[in-house]
């Protein structure tokens, strides 16, 4: 790229950027919707054929700017809005977000360390030697000299200025993993973590899998089809639950051929943009896993009043902006009934630095340890819970009452 433009080079013209197009618009909509609001007392009577030219002129151009459009009503104004806006558009916090009681808690908080935050420590003998978690291979470990070679590339690939992708690829290689679907003991009843790459699930209602409600009826909102595809995602798989009964589960929480129950979501965008974008994508990701979790709750607690709250209904995400990340936690706002929820910053870190590396693969391993060891059987509850309601008979070996 020159240093510097001739002096007779015509100026470039920007790029344009349909999501911030798409919220100009909404606020003009939304100055034509209010200076329409005239009443017929202070209204002054038309004069003459020019005054009802104008009028129809008016009237012609608020028709072409929602024709096409949805129109969400809330009771001070009618706000339009195209659907195509996405979690990258300026006022989508504000639109989407808020309304529906989803807020982004993004202060920088002291939290020692993963361990610190689910109260375990580090498995001296590796996390394949924990009880019940011995047939998982997703876990993020390695030696010293694998932390600084994953240091050293994250800092070469930087210097380059390789594009999202990379630094996405590079992360689910090393990272990120996934374990092999095909194996012979795969039917043991052991929790496994499911990860999946930009899978489409888009809410359903009358289902199990719903987006979740606006709250507050005095903010803006627009509708949004909530068909977030993230970058990367963990599901448990249903082979940790009893075959028995697993046909079952669709019947009381979402199930996906053989996943359900997601726990942690992650995000990429390349590095040297805001992390904005990242940061909305999450929060919309990991509300309707929550608000879903969250219903699942509800039904169990309606089958058995004496299960009371759990402190497990969580959602974990991470936002990766070229070599920086940042490690999030939804929790429900109320535990009697839904009122929206929280993503707050736990610890962020730049993988330039070895000792980041190090803090990134911790926490990677004790969210999985969490969705496996903790997660996963809090779901396997409630289900047998609403089941059990239903008539289905479910056992009650090994199972954990709270």
């Amino acid at each position: 790229m020159p240093a510097a433009l001739q002096a007779d080079a015509p100026p470039r013209v920007p790029d344009t950027d349909a999501d911030s197009t798409s919220a100009i618009w909404i606020d003009v909509r939304k100055n034509l919707d209010m200076s329409a609001r005239v009443t017929k007392r202070d209204a002054r009577p038309p004069r003459g054929p020019a005054s009802d030219t104008g009028r129809s002129s008016l009237l012609s151009e608020r028709s072409s700017l929602v024709d096409g459009a949805e129109s969400v009503g809330t009771p001070d104004s009618t706000l339009t809005s195209r659907t195509g806006i996405t979690p990258r558009s300026a006022k989508f916090t504000d639109l989407v977000l808020l309304p529906r009681g989803i807020r982004i808690n993004d202060t920088n908080a002291i939290v020692p360390s993963a361990f610190a935050h689910f109260g375990t420590s580090l498995p001296i003998e590796g996390y394949k030697k924990l009880e019940g978690l011995a047939h998982t291979d997703i876990w993020a470990t390695g030696g010293d000299d694998w932390v600084r070679s994953l240091s050293n590339e994250y800092k070469e690939m930087k210097t380059l200025g390789l594009c999202e992708e990379e630094f996405a690829s590079f992360a689910k290689e090393q990272l990120l993993r996934r374990a092999r679907r095909s194996l012979p003991d795969s039917d043991d009843r052991q929790w496994r973590g499911e990860r999946m790459l930009q899978l489409v699930v888009p809410p359903k209602e009358n289902a199990h899998w719903r987006k979740p409600p606006v709250l507050d009826t005095t903010l803006p909102a627009v509708e949004w089809s909530w068909d977030i595809r993230p970058d990367c995602a963990y599901w448990l798989s249903l082979k940790g639950f009893n075959p028995r009964y697993r046909f079952q589960i669709q019947n009381c929480a979402y199930v996906r051929d053989w996943i359900t129950c997601p726990y942690f979501t992650v995000e990429f965008k390349r590095d040297g943009v805001s992390e904005d974008a990242a940061v909305a994508q999450v929060a919309a990701a990991g509300s309707i896993a929550l608000y879903n979790r969250y219903r699942l709750r509800e039904a169990a607690r309606e089958a058995r009043p004496d299960l009371g709250g759990d402190s497990h209904i969580r959602h974990y995400t991470l936002t990766f902006v070229g070599s920086k990340f940042v490690f999030w936690v939804l929790t429900p706002r109320d535990d009697k009934q839904w009122g929206g929820c929280t993503m707050t910053r736990l610890i962020g870190a730049d993988c330039t630095d070895a000792y980041g590396v190090e803090e990134l693969a911790h926490w990677i391993n004790e969210i999985h340890r969490w969705g496996l060891a903790t997660h996963g059987p809090s779901c396997e509850r409630d289900i047998k819970a609403v089941l059990r309601l239903g008539g289905v008979r479910t056992s009650y070996i090994h199972e954990v009452l709270g």
